[in-house]
């Protein structure tokens, strides 16, 4: 990963910086070569997928992400590994993935990077569509459901949507007419089929969305390529957009290293954001540009301590600090040793109970003392140490 340090050194965009700011490194873009595409038929069973919107990630994409990840042996490298692109597949376009991590805290910190992005772009009416087709129990056990349920009520479809479904049983959610609408209603929701551990999941990106104040909706139609999506599907778009337009667009897809023929799961997601203009680093505004002393790490302990966690990181980001963490860590421990050895003076800690007392420790790691501070009067305290 020492080119991609280098990259980072050599040039950076606003965006650029935000992703940094969450813990994601610059990397250069996977290129599509003729064996992720063979591996990307294989995959959809030689069947081409129907894609909807401009930002539709292709299956030779996702293959080729995977591809890196086995070829430099990111494996090897403390997970997860966290990566953006820029102008992949081309200028309008910005991309963010995680690898090698399956909690929901992975979805939150992808997509609220996302969300700060568009923010910065000016957007400021934002909110996730967001479904989950679960693991591969859930989702047979769904489209089998869905599957009966099409050809229970085919009479009421229309001639070109029977033959849609019959290409792709995810299609019925794109049909349109008058007898469609109440059918709509009563067909099978993939939410209502999750097993108990992706019920767990899906509860617990839903908990982040709502303790970052992040709007959503579920879309029991947001379903994207079924040979692809494991667990989480979701989207960005702006309430005031007059087109209605999808900014950005994203999925976990788990299963398909396994089923490319690699030789065990990666747990993954990626997110794909259309940008207006790649802006250059602007010093004063909201965390990019010139960041301020001293250096501190973030640390997390507990489930109510996570879930404050990536507010906590934006408020510092706006105050332009410069911050390490690790939040798919749970053990204060661990923690503490990437902290010591970035060898950075001060290391903020989120336990139960200063979540639910909205405060946190700073605890200075040359002489181990500390202090507790609440949350609002945090960035004025980090202003004062030295």
């Amino acid at each position: 990963m020492k080119k991609t340090k280098k990259l980072k050194r050599e040039k950076e965009s606003q965006e650029g910086e935000i992703a940094g700011y969450y813990g994601f490194n610059r990397e250069e873009p996977p290129v599509i070569k003729k064996v992720d595409i063979q591996k990307a038929k294989i995959l959809l069973e030689e069947e081409p997928p129907r894609h909807r919107g401009q930002l539709a990630i292709l299956p030779e994409e996702t293959v080729a992400m995977l591809r890196l990840y086995e070829e430099k042996h990111l494996e090897n490298l403390p997970q997860p590994v966290m990566l953006y692109f820029q102008n992949w597949p081309d200028e309008k376009y910005f991309n963010l993935e995680i690898l090698g991590c399956a909690k929901a805290i992975s979805e939150a910190t992808i997509i609220q990077t996302a969300m700060v992005i568009l923010r910065e772009q000016g957007y400021q009416d934002l909110y996730v569509n967001i479904n989950s087709l679960g693991d591969r129990e859930s989702a047979n056990h769904f489209f089998k459901e869905l599957g009966n349920f099409c050809r229970k009520h085919s009479d009421a479809l229309s001639t070109d949507c029977r033959q849609a479904i019959r290409r792709d049983t995810s299609e019925f959610f794109h049909c349109r007419g008058e007898k469609f609408e109440a059918l709509l209603e009563e067909a099978p929701k993939s939410v209502a089929f999750l097993s108990e551990l992706a019920k767990i999941h899906f509860k617990e990106v839903l908990e982040y969305l709502e303790a970052l104040d992040i709007p959503y909706r579920i879309n029991n139609g947001l379903l994207g390529i079924r040979q692809l999506v494991s667990h989480t599907i979701f989207e960005i778009r702006d309430l005031k957009s007059e087109k209605d337009e999808v900014l950005a667009f994203g999925f976990r897809y788990n299963a398909v290293a396994r089923k490319i023929g690699m030789k065990k799961e990666i747990p993954a997601l990626g997110i794909r954001l259309t940008i207006k203009s790649f802006a250059k680093s602007r010093r004063g505004l909201g965390g990019t540009g010139k960041t301020k002393k001293p250096s501190v790490f973030f640390a997390q302990i507990g489930a109510e301590a996570k879930l404050k966690s990536l507010k906590i990181i934006e408020m510092l980001r706006q105050a332009s600090f410069h911050l390490h963490q690790s939040l798919s860590k749970d053990k204060i421990s661990s923690q503490v040793v990437i902290a010591e050895n970035l060898k950075v003076p001060y290391i903020i800690i989120v336990g139960q109970k200063e979540a639910l007392e909205n405060t946190v420790i700073v605890r200075n790691m040359a002489n181990r003392s500390q202090i507790i501070i609440p949350i609002p009067k945090l960035a004025d305290h980090l202003k004062h140490l030295k």
